[in-house]
């Protein structure tokens, strides 16, 4: 076992071991797994955590043995255990996560390049019987952003145009602080056997 969270009601535990994850429904005393057992092993979970009722992972994956990994964040419906209907899916800068948090709608992320990352996740708004529209619509838009619906021009789209949820870079600021500079340069040893 490598990471674990449990939703904000405490009624979903979401775990990931050295490849895949999988959720507990406690109610129920059940597993959701993955249909697809090579989607689950493809997965290498860094972080995980949840982001309202999903599940946000931070993966890697080595293109070449030779290369750094790339670091991935996908956000995964909890009931819905499969990479092809990921809420929402894009690849991190080169530089290796170290600390993250979710709090709402928002990531932030501490990389060791001392990069501090905000993206923000906009869900799509729900119908009247209070479901979430079948594709992607620009609805939520007008809820994140007011009534014009224009985003801020210094948010770049990090997602497909596409996804069911999109996600936006807010904000990334270098950390200049020398203990940041310090926590960059001794954390990721501990946390990252590859490195």
């Amino acid at each position: 076992l490598r990471e674990a969270a449990t939703d904000p009601e405490g009624r979903f535990t979401a775990v990931a071991g050295t490849r895949g994850f999988c959720v507990l429904d406690a109610d129920r005393d059940r597993w959701r797994m993955f249909g697809d057992v090579s989607q689950e092993r493809s997965l290498d979970v860094t972080a995980l955590m949840w982001c309202r009722d999903a599940v946000l992972l931070i993966t890697r994956t080595w293109p070449r043995p030779d290369v750094a990994p790339l670091h991935e964040v996908l956000l995964i419906q909890h009931d819905a255990l499969d990479l092809n209907s990921a809420l929402a899916r894009f690849t991190l800068p080169p530089a290796r996560p170290l600390c993250w948090h979710v709090r709402g709608d928002m990531l932030l992320l501490l990389d060791d390049a001392c990069v501090l990352s905000r993206y923000a996740f906009a869900w799509p708004a729900p119908d009247a019987a209070g479901k979430p529209p079948p594709a992607p619509s620009t609805t939520w838009l007008a809820a994140l952003f007011g009534s014009g619906g224009a985003r801020p021009s210094h948010w770049v789209r990090v997602t497909d145009p596409q996804a069911p949820v999109q996600c936006f870079q807010v904000s990334a600021l270098r950390v200049t602080c020398p203990t940041f500079a310090t926590a960059c340069s001794i954390v990721p040893a501990s946390r990252d056997p590859h490195h």
